[in-house]
């Protein structure tokens, strides 16, 4: 029996005791699966079971899929967060950016500053300097004065 296999008779087997209900406990379990690509099926399941997944179940779910450099993974998880009426978080978000510049993936880290910006988290310069920095590097220094442009408007507008 795989580790997937294992963690998914320790799930089957809280359901069938009735100990999956609580969030922290999920949030563990969901951790460790993100890191075997498994957790959406857990989630699928505290929801099934009656348990709502919280901004720190998704955020766990988020850095597993970034850091699989899983680009829709992500977009489903901020909009399964948007039909459950959870907004990301500020942290959340500016972690999803962190990660995507830093793996060279700036149209991802640009697709979440767009989408934070429409969920109406507040941002920053800060939100923005990961992407800058990893533009410079790249050595795309028209497109990182745009987003300064751009950045200056939003931040201070």
């Amino acid at each position: 029996m795989n580790e997937i296999e294992k963690a998914q008779k320790l799930v089957d087997e809280m359901v069938s005791k009735g100990i999956l209900s609580n969030t922290v406990t999920c949030n563990i379990i969901v951790d460790a699966l993100c890191k075997k690509g498994e957790a959406e099926k857990l989630l699928d399941l505290m929801v099934r079971e009656g348990t709502k997944p919280g901004v720190v179940s998704y955020q766990a779910l988020l850095m597993g899929y970034t850091n699989e450099g899983n680009i829709d993974g992500v977009m489903n998880v901020l909009d399964r967060m948007q039909i459950n009426n959870e907004a990301p978080e500020y942290a959340t978000c500016t972690s999803l950016i962190v990660a995507f510049a830093k793996n060279r993936m700036v149209d991802e880290a640009m697709r979440v500053l767009k989408r934070m910006e429409e969920e109406g988290v507040k941002t920053d310069l800060s939100a923005y300097a990961p992407i800058l920095k990893q533009l410079l590097q790249m050595g795309c220094v028209d497109y990182a004065k745009d987003l300064v442009d751009q950045a200056i408007g939003k931040t201070n507008g």
